[in-house]
């Protein structure tokens, strides 16, 4: 199909602006119908040959129009059209709307394509990888404690527990109450990590098919696992367009937003992560926290509560668990100690004393006896000053931390660029102005051997295009504050003049 160049566009522009008034008109091409949803467009060849165009200009138009979602790539295929005619508009990088006629299988196409972007990759220094550094972990404490069973406790070495010993469970029960839960010893079910302890809640309360409402935005591995088991995910809290900070209101948005779709969808249950969801701007105070959880109460939702960075808080204002308000037992509270001990000597667990039968056969028959030094080692840490000791001094290094990497994206990225931060946690959630692209941001960044994690992957629409999450948990060392300089000048490049 024969295609003219636009007269924005002669042969002596430069590439920049020839790729673009390409792009611009095969998506009014798709737009008008000319490729109808699942047509095949020419190949690049052939759009080399009728356009006088080189192959770098024609692979960056399709690659935009991919990443708008109005085309999906097919291995050995080519690019097909999945937008009806008349439907989506590249809204992601002129600055209009999200676009809604974009199909669901459009979407996921250009979120695996994100996840693939997004990916770490050897070589690469990331900004958003949100493990800790060793300099931040107990690695002298742990250390210490696991020479101390190792000698006096070999046997340690052979034992494994199904859903953690009285012992661990002693001291996350322990911990947990500080906090104000009222839970028990029995309460806790003890899982390798933070995703094993979802993934039972899931096993448990749903069934493939169902729905699912979810805070936004929805933390990565979670979105991954509820697409996996089959589930639809209802977003709440979703902004219309882009990533807007929520004024505070008599009533949580989120709230508002769970009691319609109680009535029109009837979701399963509802997963809440208050650090994570936080990260938009939305306001989560006491009052908040138990409107949501009196809503579920009286509707006998199951209410999942996502508390990985939990021991984490970092300010006096941080809202309650919700499990601390949780007067019926329907909340079931999923966190890890990740946080505190760094991946490799982690634990998950439930606390739910509603579930926990239920909970504690799904481990015994699916899950992988938990090595009896591990469990040890953790019970003594946990129990000992060691934690508290390294959790004060963890905070204090992170609150640093965060006001050195939050002042250099200001300095550097373009004016318009917002920064918010949640109350617990070392997340940074970047919003570039209008009109800008993080995953076209992320694409030319990698070039350069920088990575981030853009927004897009945190959602299955197209609220986040403009936001990306970095993480501040690194100090910022002349070679990272370099990097951000650079992304920070990639974006300034990418403003219109």
């Amino acid at each position: 199909m024969h295609l003219p160049v636009p007269r924005s566009a002669p042969d002596d522009a430069p590439a920049k602006f020839r790729y673009q008034a390409l792009a611009a008109h095969l998506a009014q091409a798709l737009r008008d119908g000319r490729f109808p949803p699942g047509a095949r467009l020419p190949s690049v060849r052939e759009l080399c040959e009728t356009h006088g165009a080189s192959l770098s200009t024609v692979t960056h138009a399709l690659h935009r129009l991919e990443d708008a979602g109005l085309i999906e790539a097919r291995a050995r295929l080519g690019f097909f059209s999945c937008v009806a005619p008349d439907g989506a508009s590249d809204g992601a990088e002129t600055g209009g709307p999200p676009p809604t006629s974009v199909t669901p299988e459009a979407l996921d196409t250009r979120r695996e394509r994100l996840m693939a972007l997004a990916a770490h990759r050897d070589g690469q220094l990331s900004l958003g990888h949100l493990g800790l550094p060793d300099d931040l972990l107990p690695l002298a404490a742990l250390r210490r404690w696991t020479r101390h069973h190792v000698r006096d406790d070999a046997a340690a070495l052979a034992r494994g527990w199904v859903g953690g010993s009285g012992r661990l469970k002693q001291q996350l029960a322990q911990r947990l109450r500080r906090r104000g839960c009222e839970v028990q010893e029995s309460d806790l079910v003890v899982t390798t990590g933070e995703g094993e302890a979802l993934s039972l809640c899931l096993e448990a309360l749903t069934r493939p098919g169902d729905a699912v409402a979810v805070t936004s935005p929805v933390p990565l591995r979670l979105l991954e696992l509820l697409q996996s088991r089959g589930l639809r995910v209802l977003e709440l809290g979703l902004p219309s367009a882009g990533v807007a900070a929520a004024a505070p209101t008599a009533t949580s948005p989120v709230v508002i937003d769970l009691e319609s779709r109680i009535q029109t969808d009837r979701p399963a249950v509802c997963i809440v992560d208050l650090a994570t969801s936080a990260l938009n701007g939305m306001a989560w105070d006491e009052a908040a926290c138990r409107s949501l959880v009196a809503l579920c109460t009286r509707h006998g939702l199951p209410l999942i509560e996502c508390d990985l960075l939990g021991e984490l808080t970092l300010r006096p204002d941080a809202p309650p668990l919700l499990k601390a308000l949780d007067e019926a037992d329907r909340v079931l509270h999923c966190g890890s100690t990740a946080c505190v001990t760094g991946v490799g000597m982690q634990v998950g667990w439930v606390a739910s004393g509603r579930h926990r039968v239920q909970l504690m056969a799904a481990r015994a028959v699916h899950g992988e006896l938990l090595p009896g030094l591990h469990d040890q080692v953790l019970a003594d840490f946990l129990g000992s000053e060691d934690a508290d000791r390294h959790l004060r001094r963890l905070r204090r290094q992170l609150l640093r931390r965060i006001s050195a990497w939050t002042a250099a994206v200001l300095a550097h990225f373009p004016p318009g660029t917002t920064v918010q931060r949640s109350h617990a946690g070392h997340q940074l959630w970047v919003t570039l102005p209008q009109g800008l692209s993080a995953q076209r941001l992320l694409a030319q960044s990698r070039l350069h051997g920088i990575s981030f994690v853009p927004g897009s992957v945190f959602t299955l629409g197209r609220a986040y295009d403009s936001g990306l999450r970095l993480t501040a948990a690194c100090d910022l060392d002349a070679t990272r504050r370099e990097a951000l300089a650079r992304v920070g000048r990639l974006a300034r490049g990418m403003m219109a003049p």
